[in-house]
């Protein structure tokens, strides 16, 4: 009993001096602190060939340089410079030393020589020129044109139509294959206020038809069809109709004048003359300027001119 005891107590006092050894510890040793980094975003290449727009990608530069606190100003142009490529880069590599010796000089004379006054029609003329490539879906294609319709905007707004119908256009236009061009012209065509999301579904939905076995294709072409039919029908019902209204008009007209010249009303019958009279001679028969009392009177005065002497 008196050695269980004993082992109690040393037991106790290791714990005690365990207890204080872990106290002094923490007073020499400070917690660490824990630093959330933010996470870098990559920057892309700049070659200023008119892909992207420079003052964008001079703003992604700058962001991505204030991540690196403990970088040199040397480390910070070399980084710049290591993401100039083409066109850009020969801008910089040719330039005196003193003019791209920082990294905002370099990013300075890249926006002076690149964000021109003809950015936007290199844009415009980019989203114009842009149809669909070979193995490209057409959804890939529809963002590639919103984002150059997205970046002539932020140049000039008040330069750009009606954003939905420019793309719609757009799309039905430049599509690669010719059934889907066509039926997406005809379903523009049977529903004017179609937005432009929902004529590129129908787009890709006859896109993922184009790998299904014919029958299915053709089925889904004369759905289309049939769509768009069905306001040439109605319209052509509307024209017949109303030649037929037309022509019944007519009829009744013909009738009319049928039923007015049998009482009379547009005339005297066929074989029956008016008499008149004379208002010379008082006889019935002529008018004053055909009387016969006229014509002898006439002759009468042109035979005494040839008998009365010369004088």
């Amino acid at each position: 009993m008196e050695a269980l005891k004993k082992t109690l107590k040393e037991s106790k006092k290791d714990l005690h001096d365990t207890k204080e050894e872990l106290k002094s510890e923490k007073t020499k040793t400070p917690m660490p602190t824990l630093v959330y980094a933010q996470r870098e975003k990559k920057l892309r290449n700049f070659s200023g060939n008119g892909d992207e727009l420079v003052v964008e990608w001079v703003t992604d530069a700058k962001s991505a340089i204030s991540l690196r606190k403990d970088w040199s100003p040397e480390d910070k142009r070399d980084f710049v410079v290591s993401h100039l490529e083409s066109g850009a880069k020969d801008e910089i590599k040719f330039r005196a030393v003193e003019e791209t010796a920082t990294a905002e000089k370099i990013l300075l004379i890249l926006q002076e020589v690149f964000a021109d006054s003809s950015s936007l029609s290199e844009i415009l003329g980019q989203f114009h020129s842009r149809k669909q490539k070979d193995k490209e879906s057409i959804m890939d294609y529809s963002l590639e044109l919103m984002r150059l319709f997205d970046k002539a905007i932020k140049l000039n707004k008040e330069s750009m139509g009606n954003k939905n119908k420019i793309l719609r256009g757009h799309l039905s236009e430049c599509v690669r294959d010719d059934r889907i061009r066509m039926a997406l012209k005809q379903i523009i065509r049977s529903n004017a206020s179609i937005s432009f999301l929902e004529l590129r579904a129908e787009a890709i939905a006859l896109e993922k038809d184009t790998h299904q076995p014919a029958k299915q294709v053709a089925s889904r072409e004369v759905e289309v069809a049939a769509a768009a039919a069905s306001s040439t029908e109605i319209l052509l019902q509307t024209v017949k109709d109303q030649g037929e209204m037309i022509l019944q008009l007519v009829q009744d007209m013909k009738e009319l004048k049928t039923s007015y010249q049998s009482s009379g009303v547009l005339g005297q019958s066929k074989g029956k003359k008016r008499e008149y009279t004379c208002f010379q001679c008082g006889k019935p028969g002529h008018f004053r300027r055909e009387c016969p009392e006229n014509q002898s009177k006439l002759k009468f005065k042109e035979q005494s001119k040839e008998k009365s002497p010369p004088q």
